[in-house]
This record gives C-alpha cells, sequence and structure tokens, in this order.
C-alpha cells in the first residue's frame, strides 16, 4: 500500500491516526482506518470472540434446558397431553405429509409405561445422516430444518393379560430459540 495524503496529513502504511481516505476523482470515502495496525486486530479479535458467545447457545443445550425437555416430554406421556407433546415439534416448513406421520407417532406411546428416557449425543453416522437429508414417500428431497444436536431415546413396556409388549423410540432434538424441539423434515427448497 502506498501513502496516500488526506489533507495536509501523511498516511503511512502502518496507520497511527484515525482518518477516512477519500480519493479524489471518486468523491466518496473508501475506508475509515483505525488508529494502528494493532488495533485493527484486537477490534477482529473481540469480534470474533463475541460472534463465537452468540452462537454457543444454538450450539448445545445446558443441562438444566436438557432435564426440563426430557421431564416435560415424560410427564407429557404420562398425562396423554397430546397438546403438550406436539407444541414440542418445530413445524415450520414441514412437509406435510410427514408432519402428520410426526403427529401420530409422538403419542403413540399413550398407555406404556415408560421404562427408561434419556438424550444422547448423535452418533457420527447420525450427524452425516442429518447432513445428506432424505427423501419423501413422493420422492421429493427432505432435510431436518434445524441441526439436531441429540436424540431422545425412548423405552417402553405394556403388559395385559396375555400380551407384553416393549419398544423404543427415537426422536432428534434441535435448539431453537433457547429451547429444545423436535424438528418436523421439510423440503428442500
Amino acid at each position: 500500500m502506498s501513502p496516500a495524503v488526506v489533507g495536509k496529513a501523511l498516511i503511512a502504511e502502518d496507520v497511527t491516526a484515525v482518518s477516512t481516505l477519500s480519493y479524489s476523482g471518486l468523491g466518496t470515502i473508501v475506508a475509515e482506518m483505525v488508529t494502528g495496525n494493532k488495533t485493527w486486530l484486537i477490534t477482529a479479535c473481540l469480534f470474533l470472540i463475541s460472534v463465537i458467545m452468540l452462537t454457543a447457545p444454538v450450539l448445545a443445550a445446558t443441562p438444566a434446558q436438557e432435564k426440563a425437555f426430557v421431564d416435560g416430554f415424560k410427564k407429557a406421556v404420562e398425562r396423554k397431553d397430546a397438546k403438550a407433546l406436539k407444541a414440542l415439534l418445530y413445524t415450520r416448513d414441514a412437509d406435510p405429509t410427514v408432519l402428520e406421520f410426526f403427529n401420530m407417532m409422538i403419542v403413540a406411546d399413550f398407555g406404556s409405561t415408560i421404562k427408561s428416557i434419556k438424550l444422547v449425543d448423535l452418533t457420527a453416522e447420525e450427524n452425516k445422516q442429518m447432513e445428506l437429508g432424505g427423501k419423501n414417500i413422493q420422492g421429493k428431497p427432505m432435510k431436518m430444518p434445524l441441526k439436531p444436536i441429540k436424540s431422545l431415546l425412548i423405552t417402553t413396556g405394556s403388559k395385559s393379560a396375555d400380551l407384553t409388549t416393549n419398544g423404543t423410540s427415537q426422536w432428534y432434538v434441535a435448539e431453537y430459540e433457547g429451547k429444545l424441539v423436535i424438528p418436523v423434515p421439510a423440503l428442500v427448497k
């Protein structure tokens, strides 16, 4: 970078004063220089740290959030509260057929006893599948609208006079606006 003259002050390659550069002929402000290269570096680092701090909550739920989600899901199943369970679904841009299926499946454990319920980390294979997406029954491409961060594993059982059944269900869980939700796959646009 060659030195430029702004007014009567000489601006060298390693800027040491706050100045606004303008090139004659263009008549517009091209760049605003900050005091020295060190200040620019510090400003850039602080900006990067603030971006990381703002996005960090999106990447991982707190243990308290996870416990509240699991407890709320379990209580809703035990009370047979379909409205509370369906409220956990993230339905923005959801494929209508898949949404109908999720609405049916989320209440499928009513009448069963929950033997265990826990949030677990996604496996490498599950993470890869979330990135790839899939297809709906019409063959159209779908993806999760939110990146899942955990998997809710539920083991249930029921017993009658002549039949004992056990089952396992799995729901992918993502974080949206500070709360955990179950994303419903959406068509790729």
